[in-house]
């Protein structure tokens, strides 16, 4: 039920003894899921929300407090994360952390510096510099938000934080839908670091499409809340759509009456359950909803069988989802995705070509990509994102839900 991300890192003190000096490690990447088995990601997810208990704002009042020992150990014991880093960094100078990253060799360029031009020893020396330098900056202002559990210092925040638990988040949706008839039933959770991100469905569909294999596919609606411990991200929510034959979502982009920053304030628990309220009510028509998907599945994107026509069309495609907010990789991808898999396992392409060249050489190839829609590329959108690190998935959900509702233009004529 979980998959941690690739750049997951153990935490634990003798790890990082027995590798040397490290400036920081990367969150890990956690995914609770209920697709497969919804008792057990929620079990999971909640087990490992109370495993994380432990943390709790600490000041910072002394630079014995923040400075770094020769093996990167902030008091001889906690090891930071990026995002920490990060946020002590932003408060001290700006440009400093990726300073610091470059230097100690976290995000190389290639040939750029030869092995022995990076140090993380030296990075840290820099750090420590710059600390004492400006020190009175975080004296008695600052934070830290630290898992004396394992060790680590998982962010750095500011006088008028409020801190709240992703276990309290996780307590506060489940109570707020318990009270309802008809409860919504958890979908996934996703902590990355200290982000919680929980996703819950309608118990009973929405609607069902019909398919090319004469079955109809049912889809879902939604809801989607977001917390982080960090202070990165507001306590925030919105609406979304699940298709339940690939587990894929579109997300409605968060509005600003759904956000609820982390401040400081008297009424901070009845403020959530009106941002929670208002995210429940954000459910679209289900017959918009519908419409708008069938809709998507009869418009041609437009690949003809001529070359030129076709790699114009890919072009003018790519743009458009970059001008969306893509970047030109994930743009790629979709769009090879779209051209290649469909939304059905019967319209997938298994005949040799190139998708980067767009040449291929079967007329049954050419026919079956000439023949992709608008809801194929939807598709696509929502199934390359869930590849992708959460807050990048979420952007991406997000662009696949502006196409369902017609606010992504994919040529010049939709203008």
């Amino acid at each position: 039920m979980t998959s941690p991300s690739k750049n997951s890192v153990r935490h634990d003190k003798a790890a990082s003894v027995s590798r040397g000096p490290i400036l920081a490690v990367y969150p890990e990447v956690l995914r609770y899921s209920a697709i497969d088995d919804e008792k057990s990601g929620e079990a999971q997810l909640v087990r490992k929300l109370r495993s994380q208990q432990d943390t709790k704002p600490v000041g910072i009042f002394e630079e014995t407090d923040v400075l770094l020992d020769e093996l990167g150990l902030v008091q001889g014991m906690y090891r930071m994360t990026t995002i920490a880093m990060a946020h002590l960094c932003r408060a001290l100078a700006p440009g400093l952390f990726p300073l610091l990253q470059n230097l100690a060799g976290m995000r190389k360029r290639r040939k750029q510096f030869s092995h022995e031009e990076y140090s993380v020893k030296s990075a840290i020396n820099l750090l420590n510099s710059v600390i004492r330098t400006r020190f009175d900056i975080l004296r008695s202002k600052f934070r830290f938000i630290l898992d004396r559990r394992n060790c680590i210092i998982e962010g750095v925040v500011g006088p008028k934080y409020h801190f709240m638990s992703n276990m309290d988040m996780y307590e506060h949706v489940r109570r707020f839908f318990e009270q309802m008839t008809n409860p919504p039933r958890f979908l996934e959770g996703v902590l990355s670091g200290r982000r919680l991100q929980l996703r819950y469905k309608n118990p009973e569909r929405c609607f069902a499409l019909p398919t090319p294999i004469g079955k109809l596919e049912p889809f879902y609606c939604g809801w989607h809340f977001l917390n982080s411990e960090l202070g990165d991200c507001c306590v925030k929510g919105s609406a979304l759509l699940f298709r339940a034959w690939t587990g894929a979502v579109s997300l409605r982009p968060y509005a600003d009456n759904t956000k609820l920053v982390h401040v400081r304030h008297p009424n901070f628990n009845e403020r959530i359950y009106e941002v929670f309220s208002r995210v429940h009510e954000q459910v679209v028509d289900t017959a918009k909803l519908e419409s708008k998907l069938t809709r998507l599945s009869r418009k041609v994107l437009g690949f003809s069988e001529d070359s030129d026509l076709r790699e114009k069309r890919y072009t003018e495609l790519l743009n458009a989802l970059k001008k969306g907010g893509l970047t030109q990789q994930t743009a790629e991808d979709v769009i090879e995705h779209t051209m290649t898999q469909g939304s059905y396992k019967a319209g997938r392409i298994t005949a040799p070509f190139e998708p980067a060249s767009r040449s291929f050489v079967s007329p049954e190839v050419l026919q079956a990509v000439s023949g992709r829609t608008s809801y194929d590329l939807y598709n696509s959108l929502c199934v390359i994102a869930r590849k992708y690190q959460p807050e990048s998935q979420e952007a991406i959900e997000q662009v696949a839900f502006r196409l369902l509702n017609g606010k992504l233009k994919l040529s010049k004529k939709e203008h």
